[in-house]
């Protein structure tokens, strides 16, 4: 039986809202993807019948409560898309992960903070998993492999020539994330 996870579509933090993207979002998630200066995701088609086609299949997996698909917003501009971060595996009774995260350049660097001890909250709390990932940071990607360590929470369980493979541990999480709880990150209420 599956259980809903439409509790999940809309949460607001101390600093920002993740809000479930809808087929209005996708020349927004074009243009992010597309235009952000230090993008290390996945290069995108441009084109929106491509993105619909995209969407449609997010959509499916949504319904099977694989995956929710968010825009980030940053309550200080709530009138831009800040950033895009996917919780995925969601179905998966022990774990869960997250994808996609990228953010709008000139975006403060506490939005993607927030976002992301958010996202580990759910994922441990709401959906009460064991374990976060594996998902992969580029090699190449200095500054974001250097942000995951300077957290605390990560692990490094594998690395090739192109990717480092992350797990966060429950355990791991809540023993440094009320460093982030006073600081006032990942508050949210459902």
């Amino acid at each position: 039986m599956l259980v809903s996870l439409n509790f999940l579509s809309n949460i607001e933090t101390k600093h920002i809202i993740l809000k479930e993207i809808t087929k209005a979002d996708l020349k927004d998630i074009i243009n992010l993807r597309r235009l952000r200066s230090n993008n290390h995701l996945s290069p995108i088609s441009s084109s929106l019948s491509d993105q619909i086609a995209y969407y449609k299949k997010y959509k499916i997996r949504r319904a099977e409560n694989s995956e929710i698909y968010y825009k980030i917003i940053d309550k200080s501009n709530l009138s831009a898309m800040a950033g895009l971060v996917r919780l995925t595996e969601v179905h998966d009774p022990i774990k869960f992960s997250w994808e996609s995260l990228i953010m709008a350049d000139g975006v403060a660097p506490h939005t993607s903070l927030d976002a992301m001890m958010t996202i580990y909250r759910i994922g441990f709390e709401s959906l009460q998993k064991e374990i976060c990932g594996p998902w992969t940071i580029p090699v190449d990607a200095k500054h974001i492999y250097s942000l995951h360590k300077k957290v605390g929470m990560v692990y490094e369980i594998n690395r090739d020539d192109k990717f480092h493979y992350m797990v966060v541990r429950k355990q791991d999480f809540f023993n440094r994330y009320a460093f982030f709880k006073k600081i006032g990150y990942g508050l949210y209420t459902i």
